[in-house]
């Protein structure tokens, strides 16, 4: 069994300067989830001590600071240690599956914001490293919070929190029927039977995917194409196909 967890660690490499705002609004967000996750309006987190090099904080519970008559520190930091990282990565992977989907769409919005905000400095290139610790011993649950990672975490908060997020259902090899294909980008229209029976908005991620479509030997409206992509809905409809392969095609008599 590894070492208990009696204090908070938050590491964030010096690879550029960090705005100070920027810095101290992500160590008060993760104050604030504390206080959240406690319920306890009179305990709060506090920087120990900061060490040299990166900006290397370690953060205690204030009973176990000031040495109240029933320190609650250890225990409340290493539950505190296991959420926040649970909360980082339910979010982090908010569109993978379900089940996430599920789990990230039911926590507090508080606790969303809260991470967004913690993600600031990582997002502009400070990597930033949370754990549990124990006299400097990395101990308990980790997360290593990198510029895409945390780009990644800001982008799936403002999902979460938008009354309609936007989301994505992958498919593979549907047939594809055109209604309308304009020479602009915008104006092109196709159904997708297993969708919806309306023709909608389509997006291609290459123009060469379009272009295959047209210069094809017969007309693409008597073709059914088959086509993978992703279904990219908002509010529950569906707001447009993202076509990002041609798998194949057959004339719509044969079909």
């Amino acid at each position: 069994m590894g070492e208990s967890v009696t204090r908070f660690r938050v590491k964030f490499e010096n690879e550029r300067p960090i705005e100070l705002l920027e810095f101290t609004a992500s160590l008060a967000a993760l104050g604030n989830e504390y206080r959240r996750f406690a319920g306890d309006e009179d305990g709060y987190l506090c920087v120990e001590r900061i060490t040299e090099g990166s900006i290397d904080a370690i953060l205690a519970d204030s009973g176990a600071i000031l040495g109240s008559i029933v320190p609650i520190g250890p225990t409340a930091i290493q539950y505190f240690a296991e959420h926040w990282v649970d909360l980082l990565k339910t979010i982090a992977n908010y569109g993978i599956d379900k089940l996430t989907d599920a789990k990230a769409k039911s926590l507090p919005s508080s606790s969303v914001k809260n991470v967004m905000t913690f993600a600031g400095p990582a997002s502009k290139g400070n990597s930033t490293f949370v754990c549990g610790d124990n006299n400097t011993i990395v101990t308990g649950p980790t997360f290593n919070l990198d510029a895409a990672t945390a780009a990644t975490l800001i982008q799936n908060g403002r999902h979460l929190l938008s009354a309609n997020p936007v989301e994505e259902v992958r498919f593979q090899t549907e047939p594809l029927k055109l209604y309308q294909v304009r020479d602009a980008k915008k104006g092109d229209l196709g159904y997708i039977d297993r969708f919806s029976p309306k023709a909608h908005r389509l997006i291609f991620a290459d123009d060469s995917l379009k272009a295959q479509m047209l210069h094809g030997e017969v007309s693409p409206f008597d073709v059914h194409f088959f086509v993978s992509g992703i279904v990219k809905t908002a509010g529950g409809e569906i707001a447009a196909y993202y076509i990002d392969k041609i798998d194949g095609f057959t004339e719509r008599d044969a079909a």
